[in-house]
């Protein structure tokens, strides 16, 4: 479960960079609000930290 949330994290973060840094190319005359993408970028942080998954230790019975 870690080796696929990693290359999620990894490849799915890459690719959302490249959308943005394609769209900042297609309309170069868009003024970007750089302040409210840091708010998102943090806000989607922390929630990203939140959901992470866990491990959890297994319970063993007692003999």
């Amino acid at each position: 479960m870690h080796a696929h949330t990693a290359l999620f994290g990894v490849y799915g973060m890459l690719g959302i960079g490249l959308v943005l840094f394609c769209l900042r190319g297609l309309k170069p005359d868009l003024v970007w609000n750089e302040g409210s993408v840091g708010a998102l970028t943090l806000a989607w942080f922390v929630v990203g930290l939140w959901f992470r998954p866990q491990r959890r230790p297994v319970l063993q019975k007692a003999a």
